[in-house]
């Protein structure tokens, strides 16, 4: 595939860049996701089917946001202890309780060719890790 002529991708992989795709999403306690689960492989298309109200669209933008770095003011959550999963509101303010969401990027065709991101809510103290590949960074 080829490059534009200003040398910029074309989105298809060409010289001068290329396509990085989510590959898979891994939730932990996260929202309205309890335990661990795990969406992906993704491919070209794919459908994520569920009751109204489950969590579909906002819950999984919101988990590719905060591993992102996104601050939890921006995600429909005021604080990082309404992100983790709580079966009530006294739930919701025990101390102890963590979530973790990891990302999975294709970052070329082969299959080594992918960058493990993630975050952590280490407990109630409001207070997040991030990790690239498996080692934790600033």
């Amino acid at each position: 595939m080829a490059a534009a002529a200003d040398g910029h991708s074309n989105g298809n992989g060409g010289p001068g860049g290329g396509r990085v795709r989510i590959q898979q999403l891994q939730l932990e306690n996260f929202k309205s996701y309890k335990g661990k689960q795990t969406i992906g492989p993704l491919y070209d298309f794919t459908a994520i089917i569920g009751p109204n109200g489950a969590g579909k669209s906002n819950d999984l933008m919101d988990a590719i946001c905060f591993v992102l770095g996104v601050r939890s003011s921006q995600l429909r959550g005021s604080r990082l202890r309404y992100l983790v999963y709580a079966l009530d509101d006294s739930d919701r303010e025990a101390d102890g309780r963590t979530a973790s969401v990891r990302l999975v990027l294709r970052t070329g065709a082969g299959a080594d060719e992918l960058l493990h991101l993630a975050r952590a809510i280490t407990g109630g103290d409001g207070r997040s890790e991030y990790s690239i590949d498996g080692r934790v960074v600033g």
